[in-house]
């Protein structure tokens, strides 16, 4: 008896076999025609800032009123230490002269880049956008233990500054970056002075304020507008919410707003975007292994909807160019 074997029959047969098989497993990842590279991206801009960014005080068993100064420049003045934190889980003070390792973190966040690195936009929990002179996280513990201030104790804070700008507020972000829905306002008002460096040789402007709340905090204001208007960025199909984001960086301005992608208009937007303000768009994204590098230059309310080409650039050229925003 004769068999006749079809290759061609042959390989279908097997084909639609092993696609059977994989379809019944559970195990198998679904298969994308993009990698989800967010992560990525996060891990990218987490290399912006540079080091003096964050400067950290080390104690031992501190009993006296004292002032720190960060390589930024920024000052913080702490008193009547014995009375100021707290354990984060009760309201009796913790007398900072009975720990044998008392640490003092700070990050500044001075740059536009530094707020694209810290997952930390302007704009306020109804969504207003805020221009910030100055952004800082500030966290105290003994040994691993974080501590909190009391209620009805501050700690002062002063941040230099070449200008002096009005009507700043304190603004506040309750929890960290990951569950950031806006800066919300604490209600307390910035002062403008003046004070000494270099041994009183050279006299430095900048903002006091008070801060009753460690974390983050913002020293702002809302965006001067007259009026507010929609803002999308087109791109070409393969950039999505999955692999790119897209910011709207303001000119001569300490103000960054990500956009979001929209799955309905294929675009990324942000609602109201205040009009008047010269602007550059800025995307990153990274596809399989190549990193992309969009920018453009525009003026809010002129165009509502502007197209983006990004180019194919290197990890460090994206990095140069985000540091030097």
């Amino acid at each position: 008896m004769s068999i006749f074997f079809n290759t061609r029959t042959a390989s279908v047969v097997i084909i639609g076999a092993l696609l059977f098989i994989l379809g019944c497993r559970k195990d198998v990842e679904e298969i994308r025609p993009y990698p989800v590279t967010l992560d990525d991206l996060a891990v990218l801009l987490q290399q912006v800032p540079s080091p003096a960014a964050s400067a950290s005080f080390t104690f031992h068993q501190l009993s006296q009123d004292t002032t720190l100064t960060t390589p930024s420049g920024m000052r913080i003045r702490l008193t009547d230490v014995d009375q100021l934190f707290g354990r984060r889980n009760g309201l009796a003070p913790f007398a900072c002269s009975t720990c044998d390792n008392l640490s003092i973190l700070t990050t500044a966040v001075a740059t536009k880049g530094d707020i694209l690195s810290s997952g930390l936009p302007t704009y306020s929990g109804d969504g207003a956008l805020l221009e910030s002179v100055g952004m800082f996280q500030l966290r105290v513990f003994c040994g691993t233990e974080e501590l909190q201030l009391l209620p009805g104790r501050s700690v002062f804070v002063q941040l230099p500054s070449q200008s002096a700008k009005s009507d700043l507020m304190v603004y506040a972000v309750s929890g960290g970056a990951n569950e950031f829905e806006g800066w919300q306002d604490s209600g307390q008002s910035v002062d403008t002075i003046q004070w000494s460096v270099q041994g009183g040789a050279v006299v430095q402007n900048g903002y006091e304020f008070p801060i009753a709340q460690l974390g983050w905090t913002n020293c702002a204001k809302p965006l001067s507008s007259a009026g507010t208007t929609s803002f999308s960025v087109t791109m070409k199909s393969g950039y999505t919410g999955l692999n790119t984001q897209v910011f709207l960086v303001f000119d001569h301005l300490l103000s960054v707003v990500p956009l979001v992608f929209d799955d309905s208009t294929r675009s990324f937007t942000f609602p109201k975007v205040p009009a008047g303000h010269p602007v550059r768009v800025v995307s990153v994204a990274k596809l399989d292994t190549a990193y992309w590098l969009g920018s453009t230059a525009t003026e809010t309310g002129t165009h509502t909807v502007i197209p983006l080409l990004p180019m194919q650039q290197t990890a460090y050229e994206v990095l140069d160019y985000l540091q030097g925003l």
